[in-house]
């Protein structure tokens, strides 16, 4: 499924194609790299250990969740930050915790 996913262009792709389409290389490689960042912070957050606070506390899990209603609202959809939160914490190991 998830390499189903990376084939489906989403607003990412839109934005890169947008930047290219300016004819500015330099424009499209720091919107790749901005790009990148994003999912690379969103992966190393999961890794170290914001999925594990949003399991125990509520309130930081709805604090979470608003703000990201508030960020999809201002900003669209961007399908690869959404696809980092929601598919890469569940790969990360919790200490004393076994799959079920």
């Amino acid at each position: 499924m998830p390499n189903l996913l990376a084939f489906v262009p989403g607003p990412a792709t839109v934005m890169l194609i947008k930047q290219s389409a300016k004819g500015s290389r330099r424009n499209a490689s720091a919107t790749v790299a901005g790009i990148e960042a994003g999912i690379a912070f969103w992966g190393l957050a999961a890794v170290f250990g914001l999925t594990a606070l949003l399991v125990a506390s509520p309130v930081a899990y709805d604090i979470l969740r608003i703000a990201g209603a508030v960020f999809l609202i201002n900003v669209s959809n961007p399908k690869a930050s959404a696809f980092a939160i929601s598919f890469l914490p569940q790969l990360a190991r919790l200490p004393g915790h076994t799959p079920g």
